[in-house]
């Protein structure tokens, strides 16, 4: 079996850490991998293609997409490379094989699949039927149902950083991310995750968190390899699961004790979790506000956060001088702009060391979405003509 060479293109100028899980699973299983940023390359369509892939892979959310798309066709214009689309947008619109330029479409987690494909292609074996594939041969689509998700997150190699070395100013930037677990138990309308839980149903466990030594040893690892100076837990609810988060902060106290961020609901937000977070080193957390209007948060948003929560998170989070980022949103359908200058005074109310405000965007197959339609706010969401910007 020969080694087969991936090439993950990618637009924006991150580290993208699903990407990273996927190369490291195919270097563990004897394949190739690697990474071509679109702003790092002159022509990132001509260096991948230089490298000699034996496939080309794009991980899409929703507006992004149109980027990998127009890619794999500049690809399919100079070669006869196949391409597979992954990540959040075939996930949910799977239908996006239909496009000429794609061969395959992964949906939900790609580990396994990925592992799968690269070997059938190492070995000439059909690929037609491997879980969360779509395969595309001979203009016929091959729809298989999606596997359950991991369920051993310990089983999985540490994210393979080094597919970035190439680049620089990633690979010695001193601020890392990492992501502990995965799934969310939450419900907001305007997150995909109620939506990929849907897709699960029923196939085992959603919310997983590996051991909390294997994360410890990961960021070890990553600290002692790149000179981290400051650790992000992008974790959806870092602080969900009380037990682990207990046994994981006395372990990042003792070995790794670098200043780290990370989310931080208020209805999980106790004094006790604040205070461990506080003793680890974590220098901010940052916290869903959302609106400062508790209906629409509660009724339109489905985030069952009342602001007597908020208010009193807060007041802890001052007790140990912990600084906090409000995260918020305007745009929010049904909003008035009485609405919004109540998040404004909400913010000023709370004194957030960091306001954020963004705008909403009512990606496709979102509750919000619908409700937007249901009150007449939102015209002909085409997912085609939906932008990353």
């Amino acid at each position: 079996m020969f080694r087969v060479r991936v090439a993950f293109l990618q637009k924006l100028w991150h580290e993208h850490l699903g990407v990273m899980w996927l190369a490291a699973v195919l270097k563990r299983a004897g394949h190739e991998a690697a990474v071509f940023i679109e702003k790092g390359e002159r022509d990132v369509a001509a260096s991948a293609l230089a490298w000699r892939p034996d496939l080309v892979a794009f991980s899409s959310t929703t507006g992004d997409h149109l980027w990998a798309l127009d890619t794999a066709a500049r690809i399919r214009s100079c070669a006869k490379t196949p391409t597979i689309m992954g990540g959040a947008h075939p996930t949910f619109f799977p239908e996006v094989i239909q496009d000429p330029n794609l061969d395959f479409i992964c949906r939900g987690e790609g580990e396994d699949a990925l592992v799968e494909l690269a070997d059938a292609l190492a070995t000439g074996k059909p690929a037609e039927g491997i879980p969360n594939l779509w395969v595309k041969k001979n203009g016929q689509v091959m729809r298989n149902p999606v596997r359950p998700p991991l369920a051993r997150l310990d089983s999985l190699p540490f994210p393979d950083r080094s597919v970035y070395f190439k680049y620089p100013t990633l690979r010695d930037h001193p601020v890392k991310h990492f992501i502990a677990g995965r799934g969310c138990p939450f419900d907001c309308s305007f997150c995909y995750n109620q939506a990929i839980k849907e897709l699960y149903r029923g196939m085992g466990r959603f919310v997983r968190l590996p051991s909390p030594a294997y994360t410890l040893e990961e960021v070890a690892d990553v600290k002692a390899r790149y000179g981290l100076r400051t650790v992000v837990f992008a974790d959806d609810s870092f602080t969900y699961d009380v037990r682990w988060l207990q046994e994981f902060l006395a372990g990042y106290r003792e070995r790794i004790g670098l200043p780290f961020i990370c989310n931080l609901r208020p209805d999980l937000a106790t004094e006790e979790v604040i205070r461990a977070l506080k003793a680890a080193n974590c220098f901010r957390v940052c916290i869903g506000v959302e609106t400062g209007n508790e209906r629409i948060r509660v009724e339109v948003l489905n985030k069952r956060i009342t602001n007597a929560q908020i208010l009193e998170t807060v007041r802890l989070l001052r007790k140990y001088r912990l600084p906090f980022l409000a995260n918020t949103m305007v745009g929010i359908p049904g909003e008035t702009l009485d609405d919004a200058l109540e998040t404004v005074r909400f913010n000023a109310r709370i004194r957030t060391d960091y306001p954020w405000c963004s705008i909403l965007q009512p990606y496709p197959k979102t509750k919000i979405a619908e409700f937007a339609a249901q009150i007449g706010v939102l015209h002909g969401l085409e997912v085609e003509k939906f932008s990353d910007t």
